[in-house]
Order: structure tokens, then sequence, then C-alpha cells
């Protein structure tokens, strides 16, 4: 062999054997090292996917979830996905694509404008025009492309509507045509069936609301079974609506007597009534809005609204731990509702926020039934039923156990109202509780066992309560506790949590504005005891 033929074969081999070498490192799973040497697997990549538009801030949802507004650049999952684009005015887009592990793909989509325009022609003064009953001013008005109504309205007129199609990027044109209105009494009501104008503020009146077609003059009056008048208002209609609030008083500032009455519009040749009654026994119990329904500290109580009223509820309050330090724990900020929907039935709804190292969410719905039956004109059997459901993202007052709005329940009560004018009350309420602790790990406690009695007395003006409840908590869970060991309690074990207070209740001023005063303590026998005050403005209407 010659050397130069030597020197070839010897170059071939090293070559060879570089890309042997080559092929075996492709061929490898990348690997990486932790620092004390040991190697694992690369991680996965990660990929993104970024979008644009031809217009800002265009919505962007990804398999329907929505993700922002353009420009944006997200990570996705691998695999297939569909991306949408939205925006007000303009044609919504729509694509499919595939992405790989560690892939990145940018998408520019174009959105094309679908409005159009409506020209309306009004030559008349005072009148109120709305496109798709949104308010416009007149002129020209962009809109969508598609069926859209055209509405103006002017006191004395029918109402004028007549209905377009816009193709995009072209004009109609809405021509407006009134025609006189014929008068007419559309409607009278009043805003109670039963009331008494001894209760304070707006709670002791009625407001007769009416609706006109057109200008005219009239009388309205008010009068009992008998036909006398005690109150009455002269108009000159100049809109639809009018109203006249009676504070149930005849010429003299006397109250009127008990009894139904008549508010009767006369105009032109129209007529029409309502009626209502004065109601003397009409009274609104001196409560506040718990999670079970009306009631007073943690215990919903057999005493109800009468039936429409609407009570809207804010308060604060706080917390303290009664060890040695008389720690502060915690501050609740709450809202609540209230709407009696008859005499007899009412709903409520509170949401609150706990403020202590972190936020502490709660909501809670319930549905309340209460009725009474006269023992005498000075005694009452009262009795009644309520369903609540609520939710919470953390659970309060370690070791727990005591109700916060948590769970899913229902439960019975009863009690005597006795005195003059039924203003004192007794009773006992009894609840059981499904689920009442939310977290803090997965074996929590199944069930609560809530019973406890109520002491009120009220007036006109003022009401005082003392209440006393006791929990019996089932169930087994963990808890950390303020030395930072966990703990394992369980609740089978007759756990009880023991929760008493008072509750002031009164009206400020004139107002129909319930202010309500509650303090009480939280006491577990077996752990920790907490004390509270709080202070909760219930507006009536």
């Amino acid at each position: 062999m010659s050397m130069k033929k030597g020197f070839v074969l010897l170059c071939t081999g090293i070559l060879l054997s570089f890309a042997a070498a080559g092929e075996s490192l492709i061929s490898s799973e990348p690997i990486a090292y932790h620092i004390d040497g040991a190697p694992e697997k690369q991680k996965s990549q990660k990929c993104y996917v970024k979008v644009r538009a031809n217009v800002p801030r265009a919505r962007v949802y990804i398999d329907s979830s929505y993700k922002g507004e353009t420009p944006l650049n997200i990570e996705v999952a691998p695999g297939y996905h569909r991306l949408e684009l939205k925006k007000t005015h303009y044609a919504a887009r729509e694509i499919s694509f595939h992405i790989s592990e560690g892939q990145e793909k940018d998408f520019y989509l174009d959105l094309e404008n679908i409005t159009g325009y409506i020209k309306i022609d009004n030559d008349y003064g005072g009148v109120s025009l709305s496109v798709d009953s949104s308010s416009v001013s007149g002129g020209t008005v962009e809109v969508d492309e598609g069926s859209h109504v055209v509405t103006a309205k002017k006191f004395g007129y029918d109402v004028f509507s007549e209905s377009v199609y816009v193709t995009r990027h072209t004009t109609s044109y809405v021509t407006v045509k009134l025609r006189k209105a014929e008068f007419n009494i559309k409607e009278i009501s009043a805003s109670r069936k039963n009331f008494n104008p001894a209760s304070r503020g707006n709670l002791g009146e009625v407001t007769i609301n009416f609706y006109v077609t057109a200008p005219e003059t009239g009388i309205l009056k008010i009068r009992d079974k008998f036909g006398k008048v005690y109150a009455s208002a002269e108009y000159n209609f100049t809109t639809w609506n009018g109203a006249f609030t009676w504070d149930g008083t005849d010429g003299g500032g006397y109250i009127c007597q008990d009894g139904e009455y008549t508010a009767t519009l006369e105009a032109g040749s129209k007529t029409k009534s309502c009626t209502f009654s004065i109601d003397s026994s009409v009274t609104y119990p001196m409560l506040a809005i718990t999670p079970d329904g009306s009631g007073t500290g943690p215990l919903p109580v057999p005493l109800s609204f009468p039936g429409g009223t609407l009570a809207l509820g804010l308060g604060s309050g706080c917390y303290w731990t009664a060890d040695s330090d008389f720690a502060f724990y915690g501050c609740p900020v709450n809202a609540s509702i209230l709407y009696a929907i008859g005499d007899h039935v009412e709903f409520t709804s509170t949401g609150a926020f706990f403020l202590k190292e972190g936020i502490v969410r709660s909501l809670s719905g319930a549905l309340k039934f209460a009725f009474d039956a006269r023992l005498s004109d000075t005694a009452a059997l009262n009795f009644g039923m309520n369903v609540r459901v609520g939710g919470s993202n953390e659970p309060l007052f370690p070791p727990y156990g005591a109700d916060y709005m948590n769970g899913f329940g229902g439960g019975l009560m009863t009690g005597i109202s006795f005195g003059k004018g039924l203003s004192n009350y007794a009773g006992v309420s009894g609840e059981y509780i499904y689920r009442p602790i939310v977290g803090p790990s997965e074996d929590t406690s199944t069930g609560t066992l809530k019973c406890g009695f109520t002491l009120l007395k009220r007036t006109d003006d003022f009401g005082a309560s003392l209440y006393g409840a006791f929990e019996s908590c089932y169930g087994t869970y963990e808890y950390t506790a303020s030395t930072g060991l966990v703990k394992e309690i369980d609740l089978r074990k007759d756990y009880r949590v023991y929760d008493a207070g008072v509750s002031v209740v009164c009206y400020p001023g004139e107002s129909s504005m319930q202010l309500c005063f509650n303090a009480g303590v939280l006491f577990y026998p077996e752990d920790e005891t907490y004390v509270y005050a709080k202070l909760n403005f219930s507006w009536l209407f």
C-alpha cells in the first residue's frame, strides 16, 4: 500500500468515527445535573402564543376562555387550540392552531369594521330618542350591522317606534312622526298594602303613584269607606308619572283610624282608584340580619317584617382573643339585604370580608318562614322555620366549630310574644348545619347542631335582646394552634362552643334607619375564647 493510499484510508476512518459520535450525540437524551452531580432529565420547554390585531384592545379568547386584550403574549399548553378575537363594532375572528412543546407562534389578525349609521330626522322639540333602548341625542348614530329599533317619546304624544336594518358602511334614514295622544290614566297604585302611620320615617307613609298619557288637570282624593275625604291634591299634568305621599293623618294632624282607604284620581273624563289600609298592628321588629334570616346574634327569630319591606345593611366590628395579651384577631366587614316577600316569608343574603392576616370571604343566603297565632290580646304563639346555604374560602375562630356562614342548614324556631302590644318575646331556635367548616384538611367536620334562646324587649323606637347559643360540631380535623403546634381534634367527643351576648337596636333621629350594636363572647371550654363588638346600620324601605 502506498503512503498516499494509507493516508486516505486513515482520514476516512477518522471521519467515520466522528460521524458515529455525532449520531450518538444527536440521538442521546439531553442531560442536566444537580449541583451535587446527580443527573436528571431536562424539563419540558414552555410554548407561547403572541396575538396582535389591526385594532387595539381586542379581546382574546383561547378555547372560549378570556385571556386579555391585544397585544398579548401568553403561555399555552402543547396541542390543538381555538383562538377567538372580539371587539365591539367589529366582526369576530376565529382560527384553530396546533402548537408543539417549546414552540412560539405569532398571530396577526385583521378585524373588519361592521358598523353602519342611522340618521334620525326629528323636527319636534323635547323628544326623548333611543336606539335599541339606549338613549341617543339624535342626528347620526353609529350601530352594528343588523336590525335596530328607533323609539321617540314626548309627553302628550303616542310613542313612535320604527324598525330599520343597517348594512355595514351604509346609512339608513328614520323620520320621526308623532301623533297626539288621547288623555288617559294608565295606572294608579299604592306603595304599601298596609301601613302604620306611627312607624318611623317613610315606614309610616304611603305613596300613591300614577301614570297619565297627556296634559290635563285633575285632582287626587283619599277617602275612607264612608266617603270622607282626608287628603287631596290638585295636578296640572306635564309629564307621564306623578306621585302623592300621605302620612295617614287628617287635616288636624291626628292619625286616622284603622281600616281601608281609597285613593281616586279624577282628570278630564277619566277616573281611576286603588285601595290600601291603615293598620296599627303593623310593626317592624328590632332585629338584625343574620346568615339564618332576621334575628339576634347567631340565631333567627320567628318574627317577621311586613310584606314588601326592603332592608339594606352595612356593618363592621372587631374580634379579640381573650388571652393574657387580649390580642386583636380580626375585623369583619359585611353588607346584607332583606326582602319580605310576603307577611310571612323573608329572603336574606349577607356577604362579608373578614380582615386578619389575609382576607376571608363569605357569602350566605337564607329563607325564613314566620307565623303567629293569637292566644289573647296580650299573648301570641310564634313559630317558624328557615333554610340557609353559605360558603367561605377559609375557616375562622380556631379551634373551629363556631358558625361563620359556611354550610347548608335548616331549623325550627318557636316562642311567645307577650305584654301590651306584644312588645316582649322569649323563644328558642334549633338548627342543623351540614359541612360547617371549610378546610383546613381533607377530613373536615360533617355537621353542627346549633341551639339557643332569645329574650327580646322592644318599643316603637328601641329594642334590646339577650341571646345564648351552644354549637355541637361533629367530625375530625387538624388545625394549627397559637403555639404553632398542629393539633388534631375529634369533634365526636361532644366538642362545644358557646356564643352569648347582648344586642341593642334603635332608630336614630326621625329616620327609618335602624342602628344595631352587638357585643358578645365565643367560648371554647377546651381551648380558646374570643370577644367581639359589632355595629350595623340597616336602611328600611
